[in-house]
This record gives C-alpha cells, structure tokens and sequence, in this order.
C-alpha cells in the first residue's frame, strides 16, 4: 500500500459551515419575527433583541474559545507550573553548607521541566 504524499496530510478534517449558515439564518429569523410583531405597535422589542444578540454573542463566543483551545491549555498549565514554582516556600538553611534536600530539588527541577515543555507546546 502506497503512503501518501507529505504534503497531502492535514492536521485536521475540513469541516463544513453548514451548522454556522443554519445557526445565523434561525438568528436572523428570530429578530426578524421580533421586528414584524412589533411592527405598528406600541411595543418594545428591546428585550428580545438584546437576547438574540445575546445568544449570537455567546455563540461567537464558544466558537473563538474553542479553536484558540489547544492554545490555551497548555499555555495555561505553562502559567500554573510558573506561578507554583515561584510560590513554593523555601526551606530554611541552617548553614551555607548544606544543601536543599533532594527529594525537594528534584520535585522542584521536575517543575520547571513540565513548566518548560508546557510553554514550548
């Protein structure tokens, strides 16, 4: 069986807009609704718009945060083992001598490796 070319594998399958076009047509249907029963009377459709905005916002919302997702994990965790690292409470040391016990270092140098590849993610 033949494998295919490099430069024919993508990371990712090509999705459709479909479900973006039906979602914005069913948005656009509702404010329209909102107008035309308002329309010629004393009403306030305020309200309803504002929702509708509201849910198109929060869609567009969703949708940003979902493709900048892969980015912001590990970016993240890279922040989280920075901050931890930096917080840690340093034992005291009696004399210059003596040295930080290993168990301690190591869990700490451990740290920063995990910080480290986490940001370079």
């Amino acid at each position: 069986m033949a494998s295919p070319a490099l430069g024919s594998l993508s990371a990712a399958p090509e999705r459709s807009g479909v479900p973006d076009v039906a979602g914005a047509a069913v948005l656009g249907c509702c404010a329209g609704w909102v107008l035309l029963c308002a329309a010629g009377r004393d009403a306030r459709p305020e309200g309803v718009l504002l929702a509708v905005l509201a849910v198109a916002a929060g869609y567009a919302c969703g949708r940003i945060g979902g493709s900048l997702l892969p980015v912001a994990t590990p970016a993240g965790a890279a922040l989280a083992g920075l901050v931890s690292l930096l917080l840690s409470p340093v034992f005291p040391l009696p004399d210059p001598s003596a040295t930080v016990p290993a168990g301690r270092a190591g869990a700490e140098a451990a740290l920063a490796v995990l910080t480290a590849g986490a940001a370079c993610c």
